[in-house]
């Protein structure tokens, strides 16, 4: 899901790794869509074949390490519009990287169906295996799947019912498990956390059921994919500890029942009141959750699948797949809502109650489905809420590259 862009008029390009052919066709599909294209050269690349009056700014070396917004801002002088209005396209994962905490949009093209682990943390708006998707992406409303169906601008419909998904495999010394995610987590002090929905379902349902029925129409067609690619013996979950309610355990029985599989919650358990994640890097987790599951079948099982709600480091993930595995399951496959996204904490994204000046917030409509924002002075001034649809608009516009005694032309 594009959560700083609207009004998609400009594809930045760049041409490193493309074809000739992929080139000329992306070319000639946006300007046919009245579309504008705006080339970006890197200087240790040959000459492609641009088509004639082409729009082309270099890469320079400063650019490089200072990041790609001098470019941005040089393309918004040259096209006059706003970053907003703009995709930024790459073959390259670490090329998009610096572009992605920017606000613009960010697509990564790769044939690759896999991104690699120490990437996950840094995902750009989309990842798309198919040149025929780029130009689709400026009338569609699109994203990953998880953050398309979780958005609603009223309590009846969401955003669209289908989206795309990414897989990568996590590792650990002694276990590999192939993980499908539908989507991104923006945790709390990320600067996106209050633009998407998802992430603040996921936050509601970790002290309320309210979101359950949700998230199963998100895991359901997963697991119906994967046990189309390889058939499926049962479902189970990253168990809860010992203290807390098993949250997602309600989730595996109604998906458990509907697609006809074994529900596996009660095979596989945690079985310590382990310390919690929380400040831990990443090897002090998986130290932190060594034995700590531990899992009981009546047979040996060819293929489970795990479910959580958010993926950061993988260490439970993990370890819940190396107890299942060593009690004779063949093969693993995780999936989950989202992977949680590095936090940009010197970035500031917000927008104002044109009442009071307080900062407005992402709220969750408790008695339906619906989204919107509200003050943080609400109850001291009453302040009124804006819907989803304005309040994001608001916060794609208000938060744009300011092109104005930024630019330094070269």
């Amino acid at each position: 899901m594009f959560l700083k862009t609207n009004d998609l008029q400009c594809l930045l390009l760049y041409l490193d790794a493309f074809t000739d052919e992929e080139i000329s066709y992306l070319y000639k599909q946006l300007n046919d869509m009245g579309k504008s294209m705006v080339f970006i050269q890197c200087e240790e690349v040959l000459e492609q074949k641009i088509p004639p009056q082409s729009l082309v700014l270099k890469e320079t070396f400063q650019d490089k390490i200072f990041g790609p917004q001098k470019i941005i801002e040089s393309a918004m002088d040259l096209t006059g519009f706003e970053s907003y209005q703009m995709l930024v396209v790459s073959k390259s994962h670490q090329q998009l990287k610096p572009a992605i905490n920017l606000p613009i949009g960010t697509v990564l093209y790769n044939k690759n169906p896999h991104i690699l682990y120490e990437d996950i943390g840094h995902l750009p708006d989309l990842k798309v295996e198919e040149i025929e998707k780029i130009p689709q992406l400026f009338n569609l409303t699109t994203g990953y799947f998880s953050e398309i169906v979780t958005t609603y601008i009223t309590q009846y419909k969401p955003l669209s019912n289908s989206g795309y998904v990414f897989r990568f495999f996590a590792q650990s010394e002694q276990t590999s498990v192939e993980m499908i995610s539908a989507g991104r987590y923006f945790g709390p002090k990320h600067s996106l956390y209050e633009s998407i929905q998802l992430s603040k379902r996921i936050t509601k349902s970790k002290s309320e059921t309210s979101q359950n029925n949700l998230f199963k129409s998100i895991y359901k067609p997963i697991i119906q994919f994967i046990n189309e690619q390889n058939l499926v013996s049962g479902i189970t979950r990253v168990p809860s500890r010992p203290e807390k309610a098993d949250r997602l355990a309600p989730i595996v029985k109604m998906l458990s029942i509907e697609l006809g599989f074994k529900d596996l919650s009660s095979n596989l358990i945690c079985i310590n009141n382990y310390p919690t994640h929380k400040n831990l890097g990443k090897e002090q987790r998986f130290i932190n959750v060594r034995n700590q599951f531990k899992a009981d079948l009546m047979e040996p099982l060819e293929h489970v699948v795990i479910i959580d709600d958010v993926f950061t480091t993988g260490a439970t993930m993990l370890e819940c797949a190396k107890t299942l595995y060593n009690a004779g399951v063949k093969k693993v496959t995780g999936v989950v809502l989202g992977v949680n996204q590095f936090a940009d904490e010197f970035l500031d994204r917000y927008i104002v109650c044109e009442n009071c000046g307080g900062r407005l917030h992402l709220r969750l409509n408790n008695k339906n489905r619906s989204a919107f924002y509200g003050c943080e002075h609400y109850h001291q001034h009453q302040c009124p809420t804006l819907s989803y649809g304005k309040g994001l608009n608001r916060m794609v516009t208000e938060n744009s590259i300011k092109l104005a005694n930024t630019l330094d032309k070269f």
